[in-house]
């Protein structure tokens, strides 16, 4: 460690270093600040933001009137100098667009002015007597490390005098490795200077601050703490938390030993205030609108009987309800709509839940999470959308009726098929009274029953009636055995609404179509009038296997270690314990050793254990290799295998140590020989413990490579009360078994041999939506080319976000693509179709295509191109899609033209690389954003700025790089703040280009 000041905060900084007494500190800062008050008003302070060198040719026109005072970083220094002359270079540099401030200090710190109370200062603190440091001091008048006796009067006459080196001392610091540093102050200002010099020596570091401005100071503290002991920061804990708090004596009470209860504010609020809506419950205290209600079988009884697999499940219809009734809080609009609806999650009912709907007034987004009302289980998401309202009702929402043709269909039956499905629906959920088919349109007449929805106005769209409308689309699902009525809603495109329904809608189903384990419908609710009510537009309800794996839980990985312990610690002696020892190798050495430490100790061998023993030790080591053999295992595994079977009948709890030397895989970084046959004997005493749980078993694992130490190493185990149930010694240290969790990154990958069990071409295809986990290679069919084709042998395919999406079921369009994988891919052409010149069989090349992710493809000869020499396959497989996005955004959509300036966000991806160099191919000037440790990768490649892509700091980059005026065009692939940010950025009639569409706020 080591530790720097900046300016005053030297004086700190030396006291902290200890060289410094306090009354010496107290003694400087006095003097100091009566110094600095002598030359108030006279000269004026400025931030500017150029470098060292350029701030002198500025400087040098006004001939000593203006000086450099601190170098904060390469770019970031501090003026001082008259008023006048600061105020006019201000100006100046902001004409030029760069960043200029003049700050709010009448003073003339580290500068000539100061000249004039050096005498009386020196005088002042002539007493200061500077002493050895206990911590490495990096002075920022000089720039190195100095000693503590080296601090004396005349060093801080220097630090008020002289410019502020602070970038040469971060710089300092980094050549010594320090790569942490933590700024002790009451809000971050250094950070950001210590951040450009890390991004300009091309280091990777950590920046914190210990308080913020406006925040509680503890938690601010404790939160620094926090992220400095993940980045494998040594805390000193004792200095938080000094040990158990003394106890005092307090006169005895006589307890009447009654229960009171106490309450939760979220609790309180839902019992004494009324509810705003039947299912959303008491609005919450704070900025953005969120609504806190108790939902379950006791507090809303009708959703009983809304049943999936016997359970009762909270219906999609009542997220759906929930969420209209969240946008219309507060909206006087007459009409709201939904979008993206999404229910990842099922609800189950066996128990009430407390349910929390919020919304993103910014985003306009609503999230529905949801947690078990007793217990400390963390909230879970389990439905959101997008939403926006109107003033008017849809164009698309018409009057209709019901068309004289339509066919009946039994009502009774279609609830038959349900219930052989799972989908179980109780009086108050039997709301379909009649159906019919008309043509591929199915229409139905849904009711409540008296009583059973609250006063209309409360409601939006009763669970029980849109739930009607969700079975009538289920009617539309083809009669099969394999896959009768077998689906739950998962997402919705879009849902209308008008007006609440009044105990009676009409209903018609449309667009109906059956995809794999995906079935599509749009829905529309009218009044028996033929008024419309809502609709849901592009309900898509998936088959409920694939439901139930799509709204469960990630199941987490977990992986055995070896972890490092002390062993606890050691009892005197053993109180008498009596111990059998078993095994020929202890040569009574071992029974030796635990008599002397008053543990009882009875040799024998494994076959005569007696029938009463309640603590057994077996003795595995040999003290010799020998190879393994399948003879030799199961000779090895034989007398404890009987020993087990005779545990089996045992009368009391039994402790069983087995102690081996080998039999478990050494610790990273300290591989050693395994015997097998001892491995095998750990691997049967875990069975033992598993089956014969009144049998404590216990694995020491001694070091092969140390025999010496054996009885020692028994010894202390046996005496400590440590309770490890595998141990393991190497090299004088102590290891314990631990399950840790296991992290997908870490995994390597495994590839999956096609060839070998396809005798035909194939590609790669997943199960169904979302089923990363279940991709598999299909065969593919053999057909003809067709006019303009061309056949190519796939040698590299490129993967891109596309494909990860369809992985992961969030690709927002064309669902028949969701199956398969790859856009772009480099290969050699098979055969081409008559009167395709272009290319050649035999011939290398690249070409889009989807579904390329295989070892045949067919194209139209259009999307292929010869592949460039100098490529291999795998760098012609990532060209495409990246160029091609990047030449129809700025020459197609944004037509960015010579001399105008463009944005790109992310610049240093795949597309934003591209798009640079698109954009510099016309003309343009290129400004990106990307993390720090890019940034010079980025100007290296023509970029003319670059700026922090996680921060908002890029508005004032840009607006300074472009003097104030902005730019052309956005090459957006952010959302939220940064996009709404970025558009401020446009000049006049210039416009945005987007990425990810899908994360863009509808704002």
């Amino acid at each position: 460690a080591c530790i720097l000041g900046h300016s005053l905060g030297e004086i700190a900084a030396a006291h902290i270093a200890g060289a410094l007494s306090e009354q010496d500190v107290a003694d400087l800062i006095v003097e100091r600040s009566r110094a600095q008050e002598r030359t108030r008003g006279a000269w004026r302070m400025a931030a500017i933001g150029v470098s060292e060198d350029e701030a002198r040719e500025l400087l040098a026109p006004y001939r000593g009137a203006i000086h450099i005072a601190a170098v904060n970083a390469p770019t970031q220094l501090t003026l001082t100098g008259e008023a006048a002359a600061v105020e006019e270079l201000a100006a100046t540099l902001a004409e030029r667009g760069r960043f200029a401030r003049v700050l709010p200090l009448p003073y003339a710190f580290h500068s000539p002015a100061m000249d004039v109370v050096r005498d009386d200062f020196l005088s002042a603190v002539s007493h200061v007597g500077a002493r050895a440091s206990t911590i490495p001091y990096l002075s920022t008048v000089t720039g190195g490390e100095l000693a503590g006796e080296a601090l004396g009067p005349d060093y801080w006459w220097r630090n008020l005098r002289q410019p502020v080196q602070f970038a040469a001392a971060v710089r300092n610091a980094l050549s010594r490795g320090h790569r942490t540093f933590v700024e002790i102050g009451p809000s971050p200002s250094l950070v950001r200077y210590i951040d450009e010099i890390l991004a300009a020596e091309h280091v990777a570091g950590t920046t914190l601050g210990t308080l913020k401005r406006d925040a509680p100071a503890v938690q601010c503290v404790l939160e620094s703490v926090a992220k400095l002991h993940v980045r494998g920061v040594a805390v000193q804990w004792e200095r938080l938390s000094t040990g158990d708090a003394p106890h005092q004596p307090f006169p005895t009470y006589p307890w009447q030993r009654q229960r009171f209860w106490t309450e939760s504010p979220d609790a309180r609020a839902l019992r004494l205030s009324g509810p705003s809506h039947p299912l959303l419950g008491t609005r919450k205290r704070g900025a953005n609108p969120a609504w806190l209600s108790d939902i379950g079988p006791h507090t809303h009884a009708f959703l009983g009987d809304h049943c999936v697999d016997d359970r009762a499940v909270f219906p999609a219809a009542g997220y759906v309800e929930l969420l209209l009734a969240a946008v219309a809080q507060g909206s006087k609009e007459s009409a709201l709509e939904l979008s993206d609806v999404r229910f990842e999650r099922l609800l189950w009912l066996d128990h009430t839940a407390l349910v929390e709907t919020a919304m993103d007034e910014r985003a306009r987004t609503v999230e529905i999470c949801a947690k078990p009302a007793t217990g400390e289980a963390e909230w879970q998401r389990h439905a959101r959308a997008r939403a926006r309202v109107s003033d008017r009702p849809d164009r698309n929402l018409r009057r209709r009726c019901i068309p004289s043709e339509a066919r009946e269909i039994d009502v009774d039956a279609l609830y038959a098929r349900f219930a052989r499905s799972g989908h179980g629906y109780g009086p108050q959920f039997r709301t379909l009274r009649w159906a019919a088919a008309a043509g591929t349109d199915f229409w139905g007449r849904i009711a409540v029953e008296a009583g059973d929805a609250a006063v209309p106005s409360q409601w939006y769209l009763h669970p029980a009636i849109l739930d009607g409308a969700l079975q009538l689309a289920l009617a539309s699902v083809p009669m099969d055995e394999e896959r009768d009525a077998k689906y739950l809603p998962v997402h919705i495109e879009r849902v209308l609404w008008v007006r609440p329904a009044h105990g009676e809608v009409l209903c018609r189903v449309s667009n109906v179509h059956h995809q794999d384990v995906r079935s599509y419908a749009d829905i529309e609710l009218f009044t028996p009038a033929g008024e419309p009510v809502a609709a849901m537009y592009g309900s898509c309800c998936l088959r409920k296997e694939q439901a139930y794996r799509l709204t469960s839980s990630p199941a987490s990985l977990y992986r055995e270690e070896w972890a490092e312990t002390e062993g606890g610690s050691t009892r005197i002696g053993g109180d008498g314990e009596v111990w059998v020892v078993c095994g020929s190798s202890t040569d009574g050495a071992l029974s030796a050793a635990m008599t002397a430490a008053r543990l009882r100790a009875v040799a024998c061998g494994l076959s005569d254990v007696p029938p009463d023993a309640e603590r057994i030790i077996v003795c595995a080591w040999t003290g010799e290799y020998v190879e393994p053999s399948a003879e030799t295992v199961l000779d090895a595994d034989w007398p404890l295998m009987q020993l087990a079977q005779s545990l089996t009948a045992h009368p009391r709890p039994v402790r069983l140590l087995l102690v081996t030397a080998g039999a478990t895989w050494g610790q990273p970084g300290m591989a050693s020989r395994v015997d097998l046959q001892q491995a095998t004997l750990a691997a049967l005493l875990r069975t033992i413990a598993t089956e014969l749980p009144h049998v404590q078993c216990r694995l020491l694992d001694l070091d092969p490579e140390t025999p010496q130490q054996h009885i020692a190493q028994t010894l202390r185990e046996l005496l400590s009360d440590a309770h490890e149930s595998e141990v393991s010694h190497r090299r004088g240290l102590r290891f314990a078994q631990r399950i840790g969790l296991q992290q997908l990154h870490e995994l390597s990958p495994r590839l999956l041999p096609a060839r070998r069990t396809l005798q035909a071409d194939f590609h790669l295809q997943s199960a169904g939506p979302g089923n990363v986990d279940e991709l598999h290679w299909v065969e593919s069919l053999a057909a003809p080319l067709g006019e303009g084709e061309v056949e190519i042998e796939v040698r590299a395919a490129g993967l891109n976000f596309r494909d990860v999406l369809k992985g992961l079921d969030l690709y927002p369009l064309n669902p028949a693509e969701a199956r398969t994988f790859g856009d772009e891919f480099a290969g050699i052409v098979r055969r081409v179709a008559p009167g395709v010149t272009s290319v050649a069989p035999g011939e290398a090349v690249v070409a889009v295509a989807p579904g390329c992710f295989g070892s045949l493809v067919r194209v139209h000869s259009l999307l292929v191109a010869p592949k460039p020499a100098r490529l291999t396959f795998e760098e012609a497989a990532s060209i495409p899609i990246a160029f091609l996005t990047a030449e129809y955004a700025l020459n197609d959509l944004a037509r960015l033209a010579a001399g105008e300036t463009v944005l790109i966000h992310a610049a240093a991806g795949g597309v934003g690389l591209a798009a640079v160099q698109v954009a510099q191919r016309c003309g343009a000037t290129v400004l990106g954003t990307a993390s720090p440790e890019k940034h010079h990768f980025l100007l290296e490649s023509g970029v003319a700025h670059a700026f922090h892509s996680r921060e908002l700091s890029f508005i004032d980059g840009v607006r300074a790089a472009t003097g104030g005026q902005g730019v052309d065009v956005v090459l957006n692939s952010l959302s939220g703040e940064f996009l709404e940010r970025s558009l401020e950025l446009l000049k006049p009639l210039s416009g945005p280009v987007f990425r990810s569409t899908p994360w863009i706020s509808p704002s």
